[in-house]
């Protein structure tokens, strides 16, 4: 079952950038991580279209199975607007230039059990579109666009059974999918506390190859909420705002390429020193 957080509708004209992220390599499928959690980007549109530099190519024929990992439970439609009976209405970038018709299908992906970040992409180049989604057995409504525009849904959903499945309905235009894990810090150490003739706390943790930063935050004993106080670009931080007398209670996220915050981290507590 998914756990939804927030469903943000951006309404994109077709030469803004779609986000960049980790990309998963042609010649890999999710079955080839061993549950290492890593980035699938997804470019749907038929066999014969042309595929965005670091996206795997989903054709409308792609049947979902164990052997790939992904794909749909059903053969579906496409159409792709940089076909040359299409040139004379502007041709999108390859992204967004072909997308599958998928009203009614469901698309699967095995996935290690945990949290991620999904954006879908959606719209057409020369008509309206409405795409309703259905991800995890929860209903997230519909994303719109006019001719030449392109909507996203981005969400942060749990995947509990190794395996995400996203309902497509309406006119079920889809262009891209991205799925970003979630990654968590776990191991947050108070590694120094130095009173004289400087007081302040150092905090260190494990790095994690998907954080382009992280936030560090702070409350005192008895606050009900953190405050966010620094970033770092590195796996420690040294708070010299700290005073004699006072206990601190510190946490850490992560920031990844796409600009995702983590989860805070575990917490660990600078008691009081006079």
């Amino acid at each position: 079952m998914s756990k939804k957080f927030s469903v943000f509708i951006v309404v994109l004209m077709v030469f803004s950038l779609f986000s960049q992220g980790g990309v998963l390599a042609d010649s890999q499928s999710p079955n080839d991580t061993e549950d290492k959690p890593v980035n699938y980007r997804f470019d749907f549109g038929s066999g014969s279209s042309p595929v965005e530099e670091g996206y795997l190519k989903v054709a409308n024929t792609l049947i979902y199975s164990e052997e790939i990992g992904y794909g749909f439970d059903r053969e579906v439609g496409f159409r792709d607007r940089g076909e040359p009976d299409n040139c004379d209405r502007g041709e999108p970038d390859n992204l967004r230039r072909d997308f599958v018709l998928a009203d009614g299908a469901e698309f699967i992906v095995d996935l290690p059990n945990g949290d991620y970040f999904i954006r879908i992409i959606a719209g057409d180049q020369i008509a309206f579109n409405r795409t309703s989604f259905t991800i995890e057995n929860e209903d997230y409504g519909s994303i719109t666009s006019q001719s030449g525009e392109y909507s996203e849904l981005t969400s942060n959903i749990t995947v509990a059974d190794e395996q995400l499945n996203i309902k497509i309905g309406e006119n079920g235009r889809v262009n891209a999918l991205e799925i970003t894990p979630m990654s968590e810090i776990l191991n947050l150490e108070l590694s120094e506390v130095i009173l004289s003739p400087e007081t302040f706390v150092k905090l260190k943790w494990d790095a994690d190859d998907a954080a382009k930063s992280y936030k560090i935050y702070r409350k005192q004993a008895g606050d009900k909420e953190f405050t966010h106080i620094d970033d770092s670009t590195k796996a420690e931080y040294i708070d010299e705002s700290v005073e004699l007398g006072s206990s601190y209670i510190y946490a850490v996220s992560m920031i990844n390429d796409q600009g995702i915050e983590s989860a805070k981290s575990n917490e660990r507590k600078a008691m009081k020193y006079q």
